[in-house]
């Protein structure tokens, strides 16, 4: 075997013609890949901005659950405090992700998504202090109903166990 001399350059090669024919098929080609491309890539940026404001809803709705609709108010325990904090920077964080996909028109669908959320979970707040409010007058009422044995007393016993564990169950949800 020969050897090959590092220190010299290899010898150009002829350059290859390309015909204007060429050159139109390639535009061609590279412009249907390039609109096939956008169209790939803007289905994947509207997946991942409803993912994103998807996350966001979950997010906002597990702490105002946790902590109440009132998120703005200084009361409450330092955990809650520390989970509206963290609520607050990952809810920016996942905000800023939106706008850089989706502009303001993205950022407009992420924050009513959080405004429907506060809004439901206001309303089963709203459910639940009424369910609590009405099993505590029925409660009251049957009290004030006159027993006419221990069996009446059981009955009444029994009347409101149940509507505590119904009422535990609204506020569960």
């Amino acid at each position: 075997a020969e050897a090959v001399d590092q220190t010299r350059p290899l010898p150009l090669l002829p350059p290859k013609t390309t015909t204007v024919g060429a050159a139109a098929v390639f535009a061609a080609v590279w412009t249907q890949y390039l609109q096939n491309f956008v169209a790939w890539k803007s289905g994947d940026a509207a997946l991942l901005e409803r993912e994103l404001t998807r996350a966001g809803a979950e997010l906002q709705g597990s702490m105002l659950r946790t902590c109440g609709t009132d998120a703005t108010a200084p009361e409450g325990t330092s955990d809650k405090v520390a989970m509206r904090i963290a609520c607050d920077e990952d809810r920016k964080l996942l905000r800023g992700k939106v706008d850089i996909l989706a502009g303001d028109a993205g950022c407009a669908r992420f924050d009513a998504a959080l405004a429907d959320v506060f809004l439901m979970v206001e309303e089963e707040e709203a459910s639940s202090v009424a369910a609590a409010a009405a099993a505590a007058e029925a409660e009251a009422a049957s009290d004030r109903a006159d027993a006419t044995g221990p069996a009446e007393a059981g009955r009444r016993v029994m009347e409101r166990a149940a509507r505590r564990v119904q009422a535990r169950r609204v506020q569960a949800r």
